[in-house]
């Protein structure tokens, strides 16, 4: 199975950045803004969703009144989801009598790489997933 997309405009034509690594950027495995921000969104709807309140005899006592399903429903009213595009195009390859013939992959990357003119020098990314032929 094949996802043929169309890469925008912005993506197509941006020069790859490149970064030094020094010892500000070194920490590579530390979570990304966009992580931060996403986990400080669920612990924001889960205190919500609680309600934690102290009593006047300093106990404590929260929200029980939601499940599983409300959960879900606040976190995702947090966040925008969906397609940020068109829909690719999906085609279906059928497997030939020894589909996992490293010179069977090969001539089917060949002709796609002709299919769609890509130069020596272009990726062609190819991701198989040893289940489908199970």
């Amino acid at each position: 199975m094949v996802f043929q997309s169309k890469i925008p405009n912005n993506l197509a034509s941006r020069q790859e950045k490149v970064i030094i690594l020094d010892e500000e950027t070194a920490n590579i495995f530390s979570m990304n803004s966009t992580t931060k921000e996403a986990l400080n969104r669920f612990q924001n709807v889960l205190e919500r969703l609680l309600d934690i309140q102290r009593t006047n005899e300093e106990n404590i006592e929260y929200n029980r009144n939601f499940d599983a399903e409300t959960i879900k429903k606040e976190i995702l009213a947090e966040f925008e989801y969906g397609c940020k595009g068109p829909s690719p195009h999906v085609v279906i390859l059928e497997p030939t009598d020894s589909p996992n013939s490293d010179q069977v992959i090969l001539e089917a990357a060949n002709m796609y790489r002709a299919d769609f003119n890509l130069q020596e020098n272009r990726y062609l990314d190819i991701v198989a997933n040893e289940a489908i032929f199970r």
